[in-house]
């Protein structure tokens, strides 16, 4: 058997996958789910490395200023 170049104990990165939004600092790792407004992600904040779920508005939600007031009071009631 040949061995391994990669260390066990050191985590590969995730495919790369362009179906994912690209979020600056986050490796999104797949779909978890869509609701009414968006999507929701999991990702792997990498400064932290930690998992986290990423949401996401939808266009159409994106141009309603409805929509994006909505999402922020979500986001704050979340935090």
């Amino acid at each position: 058997m040949g061995s391994s170049t990669q260390d066990a104990r050191t985590p590969m990165p995730p495919p790369l996958d362009r179906t994912f939004p690209r979020v600056r600092g986050y490796d999104v790792l797949g779909l978890v789910g869509r609701g009414g407004m968006g999507l929701v992600f999991e990702a792997r904040h990498r400064e932290l490395n930690r998992r986290v779920a990423l949401k996401t508005l939808r266009g159409e939600a994106l141009a309603d200023p409805v929509y994006r007031e909505r999402f922020r009071h979500e986001a704050e009631a979340i935090a």
